[in-house]
């Protein structure tokens, strides 16, 4: 089932920054958005949530949920004399966050969290209600491959618990796991 369906899509602010994009995001897909800098990428999933109109095109959304996401200028380096528990808590997120992660991790200091671990942290913040589709924009940055390879498999895992429905997210990191969590990608030039 298709949860978004573009059709034709140009998109952009002044100009155009991409044009006549076709694409659909269905349920169970985990969908890599990659390009050069200046591409657009931000941009389309801005357009995909709704925040921006496109100048031309249709974006049909068939969601029962809200969609939830995680801008890249979150700044995980924030000094937290908190556990991951008490920052779950504050969200309303430790329930849902208790029924998929290891009880150790709720223990951990916020300050001495691994960047992956707290990255995490920040995306179970966003699925404490019911959310059909995860918008992630860059959420590898500054993370070694060990914490990049540990999400990659977070959000199958995700996924494949139905804890939402679909994941969207950019990066110019390539995991090397696409083949086996069975990653869309798509390449705007």
């Amino acid at each position: 089932m298709s949860l978004i369906q573009v059709n034709n899509l140009s998109i952009g602010y002044d100009t155009a920054l991409m044009k006549g994009l076709t694409l659909s995001i269905d349920v169970n897909d985990l969908l890599l958005i990659r390009g050069r800098n200046g591409t657009g990428k931000t941009t389309l999933l801005k357009t995909l949530i709704g925040e921006i109109i496109p100048f031309e095109g249709q974006v049909i959304r068939n969601l029962n949920g809200d969609t939830a996401y995680l801008p890249q200028s979150c700044d995980s380096d924030i000094p937290l004399s908190l556990t991951m528990k008490e920052i779950l808590k504050a969200f309303n997120a430790y329930e849902f966050a208790n029924k998929i992660v290891k009880p150790d991790f709720f223990s951990k200091q916020w300050l001495s969290a691994s960047g992956g671990e707290k990255q995490k942290a920040l995306i179970l913040t966003q699925l404490y209600k019911k959310v059909d589709i995860l918008f992630l924009d860059e959420p590898f940055n500054h993370l070694d491959s060990e914490s990049i390879n540990e999400l990659m498999y977070f959000f199958r895992k995700l996924l494949d618990q139905e804890h939402v429905k679909s994941i969207v997210y950019i990066s110019h990191v390539l995991s090397g796991l696409e083949d086996e969590l069975s990653v869309k990608t798509l390449e705007l030039k």
